[in-house]
């Protein structure tokens, strides 16, 4: 009985099952309001006519945001296709762009590591970029973001004329390195997926994501330059207080 349950759930989830079902509601529900509009004068088939199309904009949202739960985790999708479509969300990725991209990764970052989105990449366990391409995608555990970030400079070409850049069109490039072989100059060992991709990514986690961090960075280079001001006029004034002794 259980296994019959699970079988109409998946089915529902499937693409076909969910258009099926949709379609046959609100083919119902239009067609229980077309026999009232018979029976109606027109200032009542106004009224409907109005509420049918309220009706039929919220059945779209609906939709829209019901098939983004169902389906925004079930494949991940490159991390490039990501970064492409933010800006539609209300991210600004330009160089004056108050660094918002960093926002951005930061975001993934503590998604990543929360486990509420999925990371999978392909290991870096060669020397050689063909190899490396044709290794299989695997989930990233979620205990890889606490030492590892996600490197998007390697994928942006740089226009120094106009100060803007685009992303390079090949996923295989979005990495995760980390900072301390980087720092250590040990490149071998710094990098640990290539071809980064990522599923549980929707309109609901952007909005998210934007909310909570956007402008964080910024926000935070702000405090420090603040802090490091005032740190300057301590020290001036403590050796003005030494010199005076």
């Amino acid at each position: 009985m259980f296994k019959h349950i699970q079988n109409i759930g998946n089915w529902i989830r499937s693409a076909q099952g969910f258009w099926i079902l949709a379609g046959s509601l609100v083919t119902s529900v239009f067609l229980y309001l077309y026999s009232l509009y018979e029976k109606l004068g027109w200032l009542e088939k106004t009224t409907l006519i109005f509420a049918i199309i309220c009706l039929i904009t919220l059945t779209i949202l609906f939709i829209i945001e019901l098939k983004e739960i169902l389906f925004s985790k079930k494949e991940a999708i490159p991390l490039l296709d990501v970064f492409k479509k933010a800006h539609k969300y209300g991210w600004n990725f330009d160089i004056d762009g108050g660094h918002q991209i960093l926002d951005f990764v930061a975001a993934l970052k503590h998604y990543g590591f929360r486990g509420e989105i999925i990371f999978e990449g392909r290991l870096n366990e060669y020397n050689s970029e063909e190899l490396l391409r044709t290794n299989l995608l695997r989930e990233i555990p979620r205990e890889h973001w606490g030492k590892y970030e996600i490197d998007w400079i390697n994928t942006c070409k740089f226009n120094k004329d106009n100060n803007s850049h685009e992303f390079i069109d090949d996923n295989f490039f979005f990495t995760t390195y980390r900072i301390a072989d980087v720092r250590n100059e040990n490149f071998n060992d710094a990098c640990g997926f290539n071809d980064v991709h990522v599923k549980g990514i929707n309109r609901k986690w952007m909005k998210k994501a934007l909310k909570k961090f956007q402008g964080n960075y910024l926000e935070q280079a702000t405090r420090r330059d603040e802090v490091r001001k005032t740190l300057e006029i301590l020290q001036r004034k403590q050796e003005e207080e030494e010199e005076d002794n």
